[in-house]
């Protein structure tokens, strides 16, 4: 993967909680903590759709933390008015995907 540009970095940390929502999980204690997993949406106005994205790190996989990820993500942006998610996988991706979700 590239780096990230300055923009895409600040765009990033400085989402604004109503369109732009992400989280991360971290494993290690606090002052020594690692990010293992990512997970955001992002509101498109026009279509009401929230794209959706996931990134957890290949040791974490199969854990279910994407699982928790996406449960987390969902409670957050119940009192949101958005349609539903959206996203894209790779055929092994989706293979983690939960029966019934679009």
């Amino acid at each position: 993967m590239r780096g990230l540009s300055d923009a895409e970095v600040q765009r990033l940390c400085n989402v604004n909680y109503e369109h732009e929502v992400a989280f991360v999980a971290t494993s290690g204690s606090r002052e020594a903590a690692c990010i293992v997993a990512q997970s955001c949406y992002f509101i498109d106005p026009t279509t009401n759709l929230a794209d959706v994205a996931y990134m957890v790190h290949p040791d974490w996989q199969g854990a279910g933390l994407g699982s928790a990820m996406q449960a987390n993500m969902i409670a957050h942006a119940q009192p949101a008015w958005f349609a539903r998610f959206c996203g894209r996988c790779t055929a092994e991706q989706c293979t983690h995907v939960a029966p019934g979700a679009q």
